[in-house]
């Protein structure tokens, strides 16, 4: 479907702006000519054969791609300073998207001897399953991964984090803001102005192939201290110190 919606805009666009990986692999399927401005937080452009490096991609794609390492790197830091004796965590991801991220977070927490579970999402029905599941495992914690299904149901994965009193992390501001325990990450509505630059960038004669890949602007990280409260955790004051946002 994807693909049918990216075709019908190759004659009477001169710029396609796409949001996740699975938009990217539709785009590019229909055109390797006109410029492709992506929003990917999944997946990993050089690995994948999008580009030939950040710096000069080489083709028709630039625009924003996620740091996945550094990102997984500061999750497990985080979840470790609240809970310093996690053992065993859980990754819930969209079963539809590259994997890039899910691996970064697999490869950051087996190197300091954390455990990790995949919980993997086909559709929005299949949360409750995963968080028992979950449960059942013994996980101490869960990693909610990007997605835009993940965003749009955001409301509802925190819930039942509350309810199953599972501590966990989500990417952008909107997890923490609507219960869920911590967030961080960019925030997605300032990821498409940073993609719109860059679109009316090459509007006005910059090349894809020569515009370098950029990373999110601003990253940010938000406490939900009425969330902490409920599943009974100290939040550490040098994590509340550098938080942008506590929510109480």
């Amino acid at each position: 479907m994807l693909a049918k919606y990216a075709g019908e805009l190759v004659p009477v666009v001169d710029v396609i702006i796409v949001l996740g990986s699975g938009s990217l692999v539709a785009a590019r399927q229909v055109s390797r000519t006109i410029p492709i401005v992506a929003v990917d937080l999944e997946s990993d452009p050089i690995a994948n054969g999008t580009a030939q490096s950040l710096n000069r991609p080489g083709g028709n794609v630039t625009g924003i791609f996620l740091d996945a390492p550094e990102i997984a790197g500061k999750w497990i830091q985080i979840i470790r300073e609240v809970l310093p004796q996690i053992k065993k965590v859980a990754l819930l991801f969209d079963t539809h998207l590259d994997q890039t991220q899910l691996k970064s977070g697999e490869d950051t927490a087996r190197g300091i001897g954390i455990e990790t579970l995949r919980f993997g999402i086909d559709q929005p029905s299949e949360f409750r399953s995963a968080f028992e599941r979950a449960v059942d495992a013994k996980v101490d914690a869960m990693l909610v991964h990007s997605s835009p299904i993940f965003v749009d149901k955001a409301r509802a994965i925190a819930e039942l984090s509350r309810e199953f009193r599972l501590p966990s992390i989500g990417l952008f501001p909107i997890y923490a803001r609507v219960g869920g325990l911590i967030s961080y990450g960019p925030n997605n509505f300032e990821l498409i102005k940073q993609a719109g630059g860059i679109a009316g960038k090459i509007l006005r004669g910059a090349k894809a192939a020569e515009f370098p890949i950029q990373r999110p602007i601003y990253l940010s990280f938000l406490i939900n201290m009425h969330t902490a409260k409920l599943l009974h955790l100290t939040i550490p004051a040098s994590l509340l110190a550098l938080a942008d946002e506590v929510i109480e």
